[in-house]
């Protein structure tokens, strides 16, 4: 029985252990295929949520793609806004059937979903905008289109004729720099012509000399020069102007005359002196004759008073010696009468003498004193246009080291003249050998200051002595006043005047006919103002607008240069031109990367394939698509709103480029140059201004090359070719005072033809220049509003997505591990949300 008992115990224990075997090796398989059906599940939700993005970025803008072959979707989908509820749902549509490939078909089974997975959530996280940026998205996009298509005659442009535009934008940069430079100068040449007036007495004003009512030279009272030993002579007074010396020479006095008067004055003191002592001692004589004679008489009288009664003869005898005697007296009182007359009319010559010394004592102080007023007017003049000049020296320093760098650029006559102005412009430093030394100026009329000090000093010393009456010590002390006088050095002083100009006949103006065109309209002398479109743009809602990339750099004008050129001006006369044209960074064509010039290219390519320019002669514009501009290419460069005012920019830009082109031109034209000049001395010749001679000339070249750049664009508008540098100017300086919109017409029908700039490679060559911001968002206002206009919709860039990335959260079912003996081994939780988030873009 107890073996029996202890046998039953042990009975199917083996099947208990096998079948927890089983259970194990059950349990591990199923979570292996839970754990492959799990990863393969959310391979598979993975894959179908970028699939489903991608799908709904396959729905691209059609329209966007139809005009101007760009991907872009319209995340609006006719809304205001962005609607992202729309792209999710698309989202889920598009998974859905990812998920359960057989919904919607009639008579399809539903089987059971192996991988059971269910989308719990999906959201928009970001939205990458086509126009974000700086509309970089939207160049990708055109340089991937256009990479693979041949290029046209843009790359031509760019990299062959554009380089011919280098000499011209070297002549601006030193051009703006010289006129920079000559406005510094006048400074110095106002200090000179005020020179002239404290040096040489000739009556300046700040617009130069000043002439009388009769047009003859108005000449001053006093100057430095006035005093000169000698008579005036041209070689004396250093005044290298036979006009201004003939005006002047009257003026100058010679002390020495009335050093002369006063030496002589002494003179006859000396001999009216002497003559008083002979008369004084004549005087004596008679002084004491008339004592012994009265001594006489009185003995005559006592004599007569003794005589007796009967002595009747000797009476008479007695009598008759005092007759005589007192006829003697009288004779003797009459003489020393005589004599005291005699020496108070003496007397009376010294005192004329002295008052004829003190009065030319007195003139030769006035002088002096004036003189040395003006000489101290002068040193004070001097010391300002030192200070100038020191300033000066960096700037023609630097100018000079300008010059050289861009010699190799310049043509060789270009190269000259601008020598020639610089060698002109360094007269004006202060080591100059051919200029002014105005140090030494200097030099001299200090000590000139100090000799007239002293003078004054020993003229009012010597009529000190006068007063005195110490003749000797007074006559010797204004000799010495003379003799230091002598001393008055004028030699260095000398002023140029061979550019003063005086003409009698009137010069015309050349800008006043210039200046009433341009009020009239710039636009209007090149075309005819009725053939403009009116067209308008609103920028309300555009992306350029949206973006605030409006200009508002104030862009250079030639009615305002215009305006503001005066002849005879001494600021500069350019009115920004030259510094203007370096603005329209041509410079950038020659220095940018192979990478950079290729995306530059491609993009033109891109705007000559899909947007209009303004018509040329024999154009029809009808054949284009419906715009709402008519001017693109000019609405992509200018930015305007209306193609009447994009229109005048692009011209009013060429025409900025054609005049510095033109004026480079004419810089190489000796004839043309030498012609400037000589108009330029009869219009301001009369200041004595070189300074402002060179300056008017600069104006007349300018005027000049302007005029002609008018014609150029008639031409270019009648859709002819120029050479971007014409070998020569056809137009004269008269032309200017005769220039008119037929004039202009009828000189751009008479151009020839010939291979260089038409105006589509300016409008181009401006492009590629244009900052890339600028021109993309501009781009995009145009196929913007011209996709609304053609197609009737309410498109908007700031709607359009280049891409977005989006996040979903699935939910996969267990299957496999789903029985509880299993879930309780299990240390995770199967049944967790499954997160996705990707990127995805065209």
């Amino acid at each position: 029985m107890g073996i029996y008992r202890r046998n039953r115990s042990y009975q199917g224990s083996i099947t208990v252990y096998l079948s927890l075997i089983l259970f194990l090796v059950l349990s591990m398989i199923m979570v292996i295929i839970e754990g492959a059906r799990q990863t393969t599940a959310r391979i598979f939700a993975e894959r179908a949520f970028v699939t489903s993005m991608d799908s709904v970025l396959a729905g691209f803008y059609g329209p966007l793609m139809e005009e101007y072959h760009l991907l872009g979707l319209d995340g609006s989908y006719g809304d205001i806004e962005i609607n992202e509820d729309e792209i999710t749902s698309r989202m889920n549509d598009y998974m859905s059937y990812t998920f359960e490939p057989k919904q919607g078909l009639s008579g399809a089974k539903n089987r059971s979903q192996l991988y059971g997975i269910s989308l719990e959530e999906i959201q928009v996280k970001s939205k990458t905008k086509l126009m974000d940026y700086q509309g970089e998205l939207f160049v990708h996009e055109i340089i991937e289109y256009m990479k693979y298509r041949e290029l046209g005659n843009i790359a031509e442009i760019i990299l062959d004729k554009a380089s011919m535009l280098e000499e011209g934008q070297k002549v601006s940069i030193l051009y703006d720099e010289k006129l920079k430079l000559e406005e510094e100068l006048v400074v110095i040449d106002e200090g000179i012509l005020a020179l002239m007036k404290y040096i040489d007495g000739l009556s300046t004003g700040k617009k130069g000399i000043v002439l009388n009512k009769d047009g003859s030279l108005r000449v001053e009272s006093k100057f430095v020069k006035k005093i000169l030993y000698g008579p005036p002579t041209i070689d004396k007074t250093g005044i290298n102007n036979e006009l201004i010396f003939k005006s002047i020479k009257n003026q100058y006095v010679d002390p020495s005359i009335r050093f002369s008067a006063i030496e002589k004055d002494f003179i006859r003191i000396k001999e009216i002196n002497e003559l008083i002592v002979k008369q004084e001692e004549n005087r004596h004589e008679i002084n004491n004759k008339l004592e012994k004679a009265n001594e006489n008489l009185q003995e005559l009288d006592q004599a007569l008073a003794k005589v007796e009664k009967g002595d009747k003869a000797g009476k008479e005898a007695i009598k008759k010696s005092i007759k005589e005697a007192k006829k003697e007296i009288s004779n003797l009182e009459d003489e020393e009468k005589n004599c005291g007359k005699n020496i108070r009319s003496y007397k009376k010559d010294i005192d004329s003498c002295i008052s004829s010394i003190h009065s030319n004592a007195s003139h030769i102080i006035t002088l002096i004193k004036e003189c040395k007023s003006q000489v101290n007017k002068a040193v004070l003049e001097l010391e300002q246009i030192i200070k100038t000049a020191k300033d000066f020296k960096p700037l023609i320093n630097s100018y000079e080291e300008t010059l050289n760098k861009e010699k190799e650029g310049l043509s060789e006559d270009i190269y000259e003249n601008l020598i020639k102005d610089l060698e002109e412009l360094k007269k004006y430093e202060l080591e100059s050998e051919k200029g002014y030394d105005f140090l030494l100026m200097k030099e001299i009329l200090e000590r000139d200051y100090d000799l007239l000090e002293t003078c004054i000093s020993l003229l009012e010393k010597a009529n000190k002595e006068l007063e005195l009456k110490d003749f000797i010590s007074s006559k010797e002390t204004y000799m010495n006043a003379n003799n230091k006088l002598l001393s008055y050095e004028t030699t260095g002083l000398n002023i140029d005047y061979s550019s003063l100009l005086i003409q009698d006949e009137k010069t015309p103006d050349f800008l006043d006919n210039v200046k009433e065109l341009i009020d009239e309209g710039i636009v209007s002398l090149i075309i005819d103002p009725d053939t403009i479109s009116d067209k308008k743009l609103e920028l309300e809602g555009l992306p350029s607008s949206l973006l605030g990339l409006d200009e508002t750099k104030r862009s250079f004008s030639f009615s305002s240069m215009f305006s503001d050129l005066i002849i005879g001006a001494n600021v500069s006369c350019d009115g920004g031109l030259f510094s203007s044209f370096d603005d329209l960074s041509l410079s950038s064509l020659l220095s940018d990367t192979a990478n950079r010039m290729i995306e530059g290219i491609l993009i033109q390519e891109y705007i000559d394939e899909h947007f209009y320019r303004f018509p040329l002669e024999n154009e029809d514009p009808k054949a284009n698509k419906p715009s709402v501009l008519t001017y693109e290419k000019e609405y992509l460069l200018c930015g305007k709103t209306s193609d009447k005012e994009n229109l005048e920019a692009v011209i009013m830009r060429i025409l900025l480029l054609r005049t510095v082109l033109n004026f480079t031109t004419i810089l190489t034209d000796k004839g043309k140059l030498k012609e400037a000049k000589v108009i330029a001395s009869a219009l301001v010749g009369f200041t004595g201004l070189p300074i402002l001679v060179s300056i008017t000339r600069t104006i007349l070249l300018i005027t000049l090359a302007f005029v002609s750049s008018l014609v150029d664009i008639c031409a270019l508008l009648k859709g002819k070719e120029l050479p971007i540098l014409k070998k020569k100017i056809d137009l004269d300086f008269i032309d200017i005072l005769q220039v008119s919109r037929g004039k202009i017409q009828k000189e751009a029908s008479s151009y020839k033809d010939s291979r260089g700039f038409s105006y589509d490679d300016y409008v181009t060559l401006f492009l590629y220049v244009r900052r890339k911001e600028d021109l993309t968002y501009a781009m995009m206002d145009l196929a913007q509003v011209n996709i609304n206009l053609r197609y009737g919709t309410k498109f908007n860039f700031n709607n359009c997505l280049f891409g977005y990335e989006a996040e979903a959260s699935f939910r996969i079912r267990p299957l496999f591990t789903r029985f509880s003996f299993v879930q309780q081994y299990l240390t995770e939780k199967i049944n967790q949300s499954l997160v996705v988030r990707a990127e995805y873009s065209y």
